[in-house]
């Protein structure tokens, strides 16, 4: 190896007049760099049925009571899917503050300000406010501006939309309101 961190490699070029019959071409070195292994999460031994993305972790939050090596001797499968569940299931897991502001007509709320659960999607949210308010006919909208879908968490629509004192502003009224 030279000492400029180039190693001389040759390379047969082909030439149509045939005038060279090879040329060198400085080559990089590939350093070789040692990772620990508890670098790229190998921190426990690995056995060859145990796959390589499902650490001790994950796995006491996921729903099923099987092990790995059972999925693949024909059991169930630990799918993605169930980690990806309890994984936003653990992320969604505190109390949203909301504030309710009456629009018009709207009858007012006793308490404007209150908290729930993170995990209930706006549809439920939705429901129960119509229940509180006893009305048929209900509208809300998020920040005075849009109405969430009915599956979103609210715990993700705090994340992404809290407003002033880290609540999630409610608008409420009983007609469409904006357009």
């Amino acid at each position: 190896m030279s000492s400029a961190g180039f190693k001389k490699a040759t390379f047969l070029q082909t030439d149509p007049e045939n005038t060279h019959s090879s040329t060198y071409f400085p080559t990089p070195a590939v350093p070789e760099v040692e990772v620990a292994d508890h670098a790229v999460g190998l921190d426990r031994p690995r056995t060859s049925t145990t796959p390589p993305d499902v650490d001790g972790s994950l796995r006491e939050h996921c729903p099923s009571t099987t092990s790995p090596e059972d999925h693949i001797h024909g059991g169930d499968p630990l799918s993605s899917d169930s980690l990806l569940q309890a994984a936003l299931r653990d992320l969604r897991n505190f109390k949203v503050q909301l504030h309710m502001r009456p629009i018009s007509m709207a009858p007012k709320l006793k308490n404007s300000t209150f908290s729930i659960d993170g995990f209930i999607t706006f549809g439920e949210f939705f429901r129960k406010m119509k229940q509180l308010l006893r009305v048929e006919s209900l509208y809300l909208y998020l920040q005075s501006s849009f109405t969430p879908e009915r599956d979103d968490c609210i715990a993700d629509l705090y994340n992404c939309f809290k407003g002033p004192g880290d609540q999630l502003v409610f608008s409420y009224s009983l007609e469409p309101s904006y357009s």
